[in-house]
């Protein structure tokens, strides 16, 4: 590997590199914590999540104790509610089976729940100074451009061509900071538009010298976007009592609380209706909310159905446009 290069990277790095919390740090901990948060998520969007979840747990020990129910609080409306899942049975493993230290290889780190390739490695060479390659979303696309590579980077079958040339860039003096150099590159100047001119390794742009820039990364074609449509009752009581329901374990939004569905329960008089279209990763939700009001003091009753009040509402994690909607009627 050219050595200019790896010298221009770190030298750009040190002068333009984003103060972000978890890369003042060297702590398993709270490096892991930022990748799984991060995953998905923007970095504006992802910090003040970083900040309440160390303000609130300070160590994996105070993670691995917490209740369910106040983590899937906390993190309400970051989406992927997986994650937080997987973030508290990896704390309560590593506490419990690994005397509250985590695994210091990528190899050892893939083993914990929630923690793929890209995470492993990410925590590895982060924390533990392991010299692997971090292979992001943005380091997919800088490695296609400066090496102008062709091969598809949906495909599994390809990622060892990407993660071999990752491994090879990085400095073994200081690994963490060579991936992060280069993930930051990706996020920041060889973006889906790039920004060329600023770009500290245009020299070195295969894809720039050859005006495949545009062509690169390779993606596979986008499946079309399906369409769903969900009916939302949300039924109150005369005392402000809302009835309410868990979701599922599995699918969208698992194991959060959401209102009644119209098509299941008997529609009271409304009091009002309210709309909104709601986009995820691949289906847009249209979603439809009746606000209504019992007329008896007999409420519907069956074992998924909770009346619940305002304050103890508000301690459940609800999907966000649900949320939007209790916000709509100051609810």
């Amino acid at each position: 590997m050219n050595p200019a290069l790896r010298s221009d990277l770190l030298t750009w790095y040190r002068l333009h590199a984003r103060d972000l919390p978890w890369r003042n740090t060297n702590d398993p901990y709270r490096i892991w914590l930022s990748e799984i948060i991060l995953q998905q998520t923007r970095v504006d969007q992802g910090r003040p999540y970083y900040e309440r979840f160390t303000e609130r747990f300070p160590t994996l020990k105070d993670l691995a104790q917490a209740q369910d129910e106040e983590v899937m609080k906390l993190w309400e409306g970051l989406g992927y509610y997986s994650r937080a899942r997987n973030l508290l049975k990896a704390a309560r493993l590593v506490q419990q089976t690994h005397n509250g230290h985590f695994p210091n290889t990528a190899e050892g780190l893939e083993k914990l729940p929630g923690i793929g390739p890209y995470t492993s490695a990410a925590i590895a060479s982060f924390a533990f100074g392991q010299a692997i390659g971090v292979v992001d979303g943005n380091v997919f696309r800088l490695l296609s451009r400066l090496f102008d590579i062709d091969a598809c980077i949906d495909e599994g079958k390809n990622r060892p061509v990407f993660q071999a040339l990752a491994n090879e860039l990085i400095d073994k003096e200081v690994p963490g900071i060579s991936n992060q150099a280069l993930m930051e590159i990706g996020a920041t100047i060889c973006t889906p538009r790039p920004k060329c001119q600023k770009c500290p390794l245009q020299t070195h742009c295969l894809a720039r010298e050859r005006g495949t820039v545009d062509l690169r990364p390779v993606r596979k074609k986008r499946n079309k976007v399906k369409e769903e449509t969900i009916d939302y009752l949300i039924l109150l009581d005369g005392s402000g009592q809302m009835a309410i329901q868990q979701r599922a374990a599995q699918g969208i939004w698992a194991e959060l609380f959401e209102p009644l569905h119209s098509a299941e329960h008997q529609v009271q008089p409304k009091l009002d209706q309210w709309h909104i279209d709601h986009r995820l990763t691949h289906r847009i939700l249209h979603i439809r909310f009746q606000l209504c009001r019992l007329k008896t003091e007999k409420k519907p009753t069956n074992k998924h159905i909770i009346w619940v009040g305002a304050d103890q509402r508000r301690s459940l994690a609800f999907p966000v446009p649900v949320l939007k909607a209790f916000a709509h009627w100051d609810l």
